[in-house]
């Protein structure tokens, strides 16, 4: 399945009125172009043996190597890493759609998540806004498909899809897809993706000029006469951001899930701040506590929605 025009945007708060909500609408889910979905665990690994030099030559703190892409209409980016997470364990704590949730609730922006039940219309539903504390009725909300049909002994492949999302911004997808590299690591290539229209690249114009101007993503694009390095900007540098954001989230979503239930969600929390501070350049945006209050309240508002 090619992926080379779909993104996913971050939800960046920017500007005044009607402008910042049509920034912020835009900016929430952003992400890959460039390889493929693999279509089992054979082509994940001859994608990983072609990429593995990337992943060896890194200014990361992991093997990881993270591209993106612009076209006239579509955001792009990959992640594909290498994580200490044996695949057996990924493969039972990332096929369901309320796990998805509890991954991706650690974003910044993402305010609310529901898993639907039901088969073959999984759904998720996601309430995203602004990356400060908000009522859920200023928020958005995009209502994926969730499709992890795709199990093998050595293979992971799962998507999320929805047609539309806010202010004429069209086919969001998210993909994952895992194999072992050995007992106790995994390969992990993740993608985000979408279209967008007039109305949505007004808003970037909009972000980009005012509250985003000198944000960055890891990409460079060139040096200083000094040889400092330049990173890229704009729309693709809000994709890295946002790539990186949810590679992290899975990460740290993934080393907390052998803890004991009461403590779990606390230490998801942490370690998913903690892990963003390792680019503090590009990621940080609140500090701890205000990241941690913030959080913590959405989550509590989610569990009383659920009980009543």
């Amino acid at each position: 399945m090619s992926v080379a025009r779909r993104c996913s945007v971050s939800w960046n708060w920017a500007c005044t009125s009607i402008e910042r909500r049509l920034a912020a609408g835009l900016l929430l889910l952003c992400a890959c172009s460039g390889p493929t979905i693999a279509s089992d665990a054979t082509a994940l690994r001859q994608q990983y043996e072609t990429i593995k030099p990337e992943l060896t030559n890194t200014s990361f703190s992991q093997p990881l190597h993270l591209t993106s892409a612009q076209t006239a209409n579509a955001l792009s980016g990959h992640v594909h890493a290498v994580v200490g997470h044996p695949f057996a364990t990924i493969r039972l704590t990332l096929r369901t759609a309320a796990q998805w949730c509890d991954v991706l609730i650690l974003h910044l922006n993402a305010k609310r998540c529901v898993a639907l039940p039901g088969k073959p219309s999984r759904q998720i539903v996601l309430s995203v806004g602004r990356k400060h504390e908000q009522a859920l009725e200023n928020t958005r909300e995009i209502r994926f498909s969730f499709d992890a049909d795709a199990q093998a002994t050595d293979y992971l492949a799962l998507r999320m899809h929805a047609d539309s999302g806010p202010f004429g911004t069209n086919d969001y997808e998210l993909s994952l897809e895992v194999t072992p590299l050995d007992a106790t690591q995994s390969y992990l290539h993740l993608s985000y993706a979408y279209t967008y229209g007039v109305a949505a690249r007004l808003a970037a114009s909009t972000y980009l000029g005012t509250v985003g101007r000198n944000r960055i993503g890891f990409s460079t694009v060139g040096q200083t006469g000094d040889g400092r390095p330049i990173h890229v900007g704009g729309l693709r540098g809000a994709i890295e951001r946002n790539v990186m954001r949810y590679f992290l989230a899975i990460d740290a979503y993934l080393e907390t899930t052998s803890l004991p239930s009461e403590v779990r969600e606390e230490r998801r929390l942490r370690a998913w701040f903690a892990a963003t501070e390792r680019y503090p350049l590009q990621l940080k945006e609140l500090t701890k506590s205000q990241y941690l209050d913030m959080k913590r309240k959405e989550l509590a508002r989610q569990r009383d929605d659920s009980s009543g």
